[in-house]
């Protein structure tokens, strides 16, 4: 990053939120609302998860609308120095209503009722939210319709609630940029203090740790979801690979790309996951047998908090020197390396207390060789955006293609690109074509699933833990399941880290019991 101190002082200056939050909607029923109930939903929902409020619902001590509304006064007070939202959907509260009218006439949509989920700004959402994916070009700009999973989420009951910051493009602007920070939001910062926000789903991962939505949908190409997720204290899932519906997401490559869910605890998890599994014939990923089975799937009921007794849990262990690198290390990696070594240690305990037998894994490099993940990304991000962007309405002429994008920045890059825009010009200076780019993926994808399979059937396990998002590039490159739980803390600091565990292309239904099963012994100590 940059520190010639006149470009700092200018990147500060474009770290603000551009947009402004509408809280008018809101203010009426927030105004008529006794202080002392209000103060109550403040602390009630700055930490429930979805099951404990479903449950005070059932008892008929809490409302659809009061969640709404406790959710939009934790965001008006809180949320100004995170920058975490980027919009609010101004009939929250009278479809939260509706929730509650249905609820008292015997009608439940779907287990889902009622309950407010937030989106990741790269999520299309017909109007009047916007969907920028961080960007100036994008900026006030509405997709047509909602994307394939909101109409999931809104069949099951959901009310969607507003959007979520990220780092701009998903993270695919530049290699300098800070995680979490985007034109339209600024810089999301992490509510645990001052920590990296992980990305690039940050702002999803920093609203639901802030309490300002009972859970959100991230999305993840390579560790974007299992970053935020560990970076917050959450739990989540990176899905297979079609197990979740990519239409109406905008993209950075369709072999590597899968929304997924960000949430409290593990059980929200699952119950969030049912909703989103589906079959979307649009998706080209989404025909695979293996994932038939977990289509409409009830997740929840697969929990088991005995799912890990007995299970051989491999324990990854990182090889950091580059290939032909001389015994001398920089105090970087003796870090790095110090840092995984511990939370290693604390992720193989939590494991053992959950009666699993973990087994530590021959080295893996963090950079695989042979796998060319950059070329098949450029490529990707510049045909898939621009095929995107021909499908959405009303754009305006400099916002058509990725070509448009890159001259648009380029008319303020001080402003609307401060930490550059390399990687829009990388992918727009590829030399692949999409069927190229695409068997590429596909032959790396191939390559992925046969190291992994070979890797965990050498040591005989079933699943394999690494700490955050440390090994998303090999299970993303093989279009592997992941699910993430929160694990410890930095003694010293207070940081949140993650477990992550992974397994086979439609483990699921597996990798979520033992995630329930492993974050039930991290709760006993």
């Amino acid at each position: 990053m940059t520190t010639d101190p006149n470009t700092l002082r200018q990147l500060e200056s474009t770290r603000q939120r551009r947009v402004t939050l509408d809280f008018s909607p809101f203010e009426a029923a927030l105004a008529v609302l006794e202080p002392a109930r209000l103060e109550a939903l403040v602390l009630l929902l700055a930490s429930a998860p979805m099951t404990d409020l479903r449950e005070q619902i059932d008892a008929g001590e809490l409302t659809y609308a009061e969640c709404v509304l406790g959710y939009v006064e934790r965001i008006r007070r809180f949320d100004g120095p995170l920058q975490s939202i980027l919009a609010l959907n101004p009939e929250a509260l009278h479809q939260a209503e509706a929730r509650d009218r249905e609820r008292q006439s015997g009608r439940v949509t779907g287990p889902l009722h009622g309950m407010a989920i937030l989106l990741k700004d790269n999520i299309d959402t017909a109007p009047p939210m916007p969907t920028t994916a961080g960007a100036a070009v994008l900026m006030n700009t509405t997709a047509s319709r909602d994307a394939f999973l909101v109409s999931r989420l809104t069949d099951a009951g959901a009310i969607i609630l507003g959007k979520t910051n990220l780092s701009e493009w998903a993270f695919w602007m530049s290699s300098e940029g800070a995680s979490g920070y985007s034109y339209v939001g600024g810089q999301t910062r992490n509510p645990h203090g001052k920590f990296d926000v992980g990305g690039s789903s940050s702002g999803s991962g920093a609203a639901v740790a802030a309490g300002f939505g009972a859970a959100a949908i991230g999305t993840e190409t390579s560790g974007s979801i299992s970053s935020p997720t560990s970076a917050n204290a959450l739990a989540g899932l990176k899905p297979s690979i079609g197990l979740v519906s990519r239409q109406g997401v905008v993209p950075i490559v369709d072999v590597l790309d899968t929304p997924g869910p960000m949430t409290r605890t593990v059980a929200d998890t699952a119950v969030l996951l049912g909703a989103l599994a589906a079959h979307d014939p649009s998706d080209p990923e989404a025909g695979h047998d293996a994932l038939r089975p977990l289509f409409g799937r009830d997740f929840l009921a697969d929990l088991n908090p005995d799912a890990l007794k007995g299970v051989r849990v491999g324990i990854l262990r990182y090889n950091l020197r580059a290939p032909g690198a001389t015994n001398l290390i920089s105090a970087e990696i003796r870090g790095l390396i110090s840092m995984l070594a511990a939370r290693s240690r604390v992720m193989k305990a939590a494991l053992e207390r959950a009666g699993a037998v973990p087994v530590m894994l021959p080295l893996i490099s963090l950079q695989p060789q042979g796998w060319d993940l950059v070329g098949v990304l450029n490529a990707g991000f510049r045909d898939q955006l621009n095929a995107y962007l021909a499908g959405r309405d009303n754009l305006p002429p400099y916002a058509r293609a990725l070509a448009d994008i890159i001259a648009y920045n380029d008319e303020d890059p001080a402003e609307r690109a401060p930490y550059n825009q390399a990687m829009l010009l990388l992918s727009q200076a590829s030399t692949f074509d999409p069927a190229g780019y695409r068997e590429l993926g596909l032959k790396m994808r191939a390559a992925a699933d046969a190291y992994l399979t070979n890797l965990m059937a050498q040591s005989d396990v079933q699943m394999v833990g690494s700490i955050g998002a440390f090994a998303s590039m090999y299970y993303a490159a093989a279009g592997w399941p992941a699910v993430c739980v929160p694990v410890g803390r930095v003694k010293r600091t207070g940081q949140p880290f993650n477990a992550t565990l992974f397994g086979p292309y439609a483990s699921e239904s597996r990798l979520l019991a033992a995630g329930l099963a492993l974050e039930q012994a991290v709760a006993v100590v």
